[in-house]
């Protein structure tokens, strides 16, 4: 205990009598110096004339009753400390958010939360020992200050209280929302479903337009071209005949090339043009179609010039009718731009790339003009298509092929000093072994069917005797169905007569019962015999759909005459005999 004569220290100490009997008797019970009354904190207790609480908490046998008072002190510091830790909570998840994220007014509430803890429960502990109630009204006067700036306005609270009534409105709208996009969904779905289905439709709307129209051009074709032919064969047609003839012959190769162009880029925009790699010999494809383009290049006067690299491979890898079919094509416009002057096709290699050069000295392009030529059905200009003709598919299905093909087809070119086309594949050298590249020109010499027995089941009159001439002329001995079902029961009585016949070319649309009918009936009846589809539809849709029903084979139309004879040259299957 301080001595009474001890200096001042902000509370000035005096004789007993200067303050209360009952707050004297208090201090000195608890071993404290009586305050003087001119102490300057002395003004907090009233100078001495209020009591502590520990003054008003007295056990029955009239003592302090610290048991109630520990009991007291212990909760309350407590809750102080509850409310300070969850004031620390508050204050430090505030300030983890961005500014303009933080709820002010939720952190006005943390601090009267806080002003509550210090006013109430912290100064009621002071109290039990120092009376100092005075110093409660500035604390009540901090806690006023917040609690009436906080109530001030509360419609921000507002927005707190009903959290979770918004969090469920929350959740219902975005569920609806939910829904109003799955139906949306549904819609697009739906909508995009039916887009397909008509694209689907007009698809094979657009296939089923080309498959007929390929049948009705190449059903006269046949005729045309058979049996020009064949007059061009005969010794006895005086030369202005045989001259009309290769006109005809010329003219109607070209009309089928256009037909075939065009069915060739409907195959590719359907995905449905199908390469097959083979081993080709470079060589020998490129001498074949130097010797097709060199009756063109006489015609103009001009030269042609052919130079293939030593250090070319005998054989590669690739589709060899598409790769014939791009460099013909090449190389009949780089003829057909030409004037005067020469057409180059120069072959090389860079690895496993073949490069083709297809160059002239023909008219040239700008470059407006070279921005167009690959496009389907377009030239270089009107005037162009005007002065040389032409549909303008060429180019274009040249480009398709050689992506197919992986390769791809570049041009340089200059007005009036000719053109470069240059096509560059991927065809990687293989061995070959003798015999097994593949054929890329046709040959003169017809194959012979002597002693091949052949039903020609075929309803038009004009191809009935033009395929079986084709036939007789090469050794075979033919008869003639008119209809499927003719086909079927000469067929089917041939065979049970053991004297099958070795193939039977069955035409696929016919009257009474159309091939596919027929042969559908035969293979029932367990005809084993070859089968090979005619049809003028060229499209390998069609071709599959021959082959799934019991065809050996299939041609098109016009007939190609070595390709027929080969298909009749085929090794009957065992037990046709019957």
């Amino acid at each position: 205990m301080q001595p009474a004569d001890a200096p001042a220290r902000g509370l000035v100490w005096g004789p007993e009598d200067t303050c209360p009997p009952g707050v004297n008797a208090t201090m000195r019970a608890m071993g404290e110096p009586v305050a003087h009354e001119d102490g300057v904190l002395s003004w907090f207790t009233g100078h001495g004339q209020y009591m502590p609480r520990i003054d008003c908490l007295r056990s029955e046998a009239g003592g302090s009753d610290w048991t109630w008072i520990g009991i007291l002190i212990t909760l309350s510091i407590a809750v102080v400390v509850g409310y300070v830790k969850i004031f620390v909570f508050w204050r430090r998840s505030y300030l983890e958010e961005r500014p303009e994220h933080r709820n002010t007014k939720l952190m006005q509430l943390a601090w009267i939360f806080a002003m509550c803890a210090v006013c109430g429960y912290f100064a009621q502990v002071v109290l039990f020992f120092w009376p100092g109630y005075r110093l409660l009204a500035f604390f009540l006067l901090v806690l006023n200050f917040w609690t009436w700036r906080f109530a001030g306005n509360l419609s921000e609270l507002k927005v707190s209280l009903s959290a979770k009534r918004l969090q469920a409105e929350l959740a219902r709208s975005l569920e609806s929302r939910n829904a109003e996009l799955e139906r949306e969904v549904e819609s697009r779905t739906a909508e995009l479903a039916e887009a397909r289905a008509q694209a689907d439709a007009a698809s094979a709307a657009k296939s089923a337009f080309l498959a007929h129209m390929s049948h009705e051009i190449r059903t006269p074709l046949t005729s045309v071209l058979g049996y020009a032919a064949l007059a061009r064969e005969d010794g006895s047609a005086a030369p202005e005949v045989r001259e009309h003839l290769d006109t005809v012959l010329r003219n109607g190769d070209h009309l089928l090339a256009i037909v075939n162009d065009v069915l060739d880029l409907s195959k590719i925009e359907a995905g449905e043009l199908q390469i097959e790699r083979s081993p080709i010999d470079v060589r020998d494809m490129v001498r074949g179609i130097a010797d097709l383009l060199l009756v063109r290049a006489k015609e103009k006067g001009i030269e042609l010039r052919v130079d293939v690299a030593e250090d070319v491979p005998s054989c590669v890898s690739s589709d060899a009718l598409r790769l014939r079919q791009i460099l013909l094509n090449l190389g009949s416009n780089a003829i057909k731009f030409t004037q005067a002057g020469y057409v180059g096709i120069a072959v090389t290699v860079r690895g496993h790339m073949l490069c083709v050069e297809v160059s002239d000295t023909g008219i040239g392009m700008d470059g407006e003009q070279l921005a167009r030529i690959f496009r389907p059905f377009s030239q270089a200009d009107a005037r162009i298509s005007r002065r040389y003709g032409g549909t303008g598919l060429g180019l274009a299905l040249s480009a398709r092929i050689a992506a197919l093909i992986d390769g791809g087809i570049q041009v340089t070119s200059s007005p009036g000093k000719g053109s470069t086309f240059t096509l560059t594949i991927d065809a990687p050298q293989i061995a070959c072994h003798l015999g097994e590249c593949r054929p890329t020109a046709s040959s003169d010499a017809a194959p012979r069917l002597t002693g091949r027995r052949v039903l020609l089941a075929e309803d038009g009159p004009d191809n009935q005797r033009l395929i079986a001439t084709m036939l007789r002329r090469a050794g075979a001995e033919v008869e003639v169905a008119s209809d499927g079902r003719e086909a079927l029961e000469k067929g089917l009585g041939a065979w049970r007569s053991r004297r099958a016949y070795d193939v039977i070319l069955m035409d696929i649309q016919m009257p009474e019962m159309d091939g596919i009918e027929a042969t559908r009936q035969l293979r029932e009846a367990g005809y084993p015999g070859r089968i090979v589809a005619l049809t003028a539809h060229a499209l390998d849709s069609e071709s599959e759909a021959c082959r799934g029903q019991g065809f050996d084979g299939y041609e098109t139309k016009p007939i190609d005459r070595e390709g027929l004879i080969r298909a009749c040259l085929s090794d009957v299957p065992s037990g046709v005999g019957g």
